[in-house]
């Protein structure tokens, strides 16, 4: 009897258990992985064929995002020659065993990650893909030498992307109110310093994309023919140069477009004539 009664209530356990298990909350079906959100803007190093290396240029990272530029020694070619804007290479053998001289001395000092800044940069806009074609942006941080060897710095941002259903390229460079001796650079520079120069160069892509977003918006209007000089520019020869400003009259600085080139200049670089 003592068994019998022990069966009874295990058997009323037992279906106790099965009518909790039916009664709890259905197990929920697994979720298919959703398709990644297709990416407005692609962000990828410029192909060296597209660069220009060689006489006043010279790379300085193995990725070629960060450049070097020098003009001394022969003379004549602005940073403008890079953009076809004015200028011819001077005894090209002589300026270009100098570049390569010099670029070594640095090589490899600034380890800075630009396609993975600016990938950070276009990922945090708003732009929405779903109905526009995708857009291709470049970085490159161009340094210029001067006279008494201190570098200048310059953020370009290269866009390439679908106008009118044709292909169109444009470039953006913002110069940086910002300066060291290559000396510092090819003795080494602390972490402290690599991080100072990396945050300058945030704020240059930061605001060459915003230049982008701007004219693309048709928010960089033509105002007046403006002549100028700028020691980024031409560091040797001091040329002038003749461009449509873009920006406030008022604005500190100066920004101008230039053929196929917008450049934002600080206030210190800039000797207007």
């Amino acid at each position: 009897m003592m068994m019998r009664i022990r069966g009874a209530g295990f058997g009323v356990f037992v279906f106790a258990v099965a009518a909790n298990a039916l009664a709890a909350d259905p197990v929920p079906e697994e979720k298919l992985p959703q398709a990644p959100q297709a990416r407005h803007f692609l962000v990828s190093r410029l192909p060296d064929q597209e660069l220009n290396l060689g006489g006043t240029l010279a790379a300085l990272d193995s990725e070629h995002t960060v450049l070097y530029h020098q003009d001394f020694g022969g003379g004549g070619a602005t940073i403008g020659f890079l953009f076809g804007l004015t200028g011819v290479i001077v005894n090209a053998a002589i300026v270009s065993h100098r570049t390569e001289r010099e670029a070594a001395s640095i090589n490899g000092k600034l380890s800075l990650k630009l396609v993975e800044l600016l990938t950070e940069l276009a990922d945090a806009d708003e732009t929405d893909a779903s109905n526009t074609p995708p857009v291709s942006l470049s970085p490159l941080l161009r340094l210029v030498a001067t006279q008494g060897g201190s570098l200048l710095f310059g953020c370009e941002l290269v866009v390439k992307e679908t106008k009118d259903g044709s292909p169109s390229a444009s470039r953006y460079l913002v110069v940086l109110p910002f300066d060291m001796p290559r000396a510092e650079l090819m003795y080494g520079i602390s972490e402290e310093r690599r991080a100072e120069i990396a945050g300058h160069a945030r704020g240059g892509f930061e605001k060459a994309f915003a230049l982008y977003r701007a004219d693309r918006g048709g928010k960089l209007l033509s105002q007046s023919e403006v002549s100028f000089k700028s020691t980024y520019m031409s560091p040797r020869d001091d040329l002038p140069f003749k461009a449509t400003r873009v920006s406030d009259p008022e604005e500190p600085g100066l920004t101008v477009r230039m053929k196929n080139v917008v450049i934002a200049l600080p206030r210190e670089d800039i000797e207007l004539l």
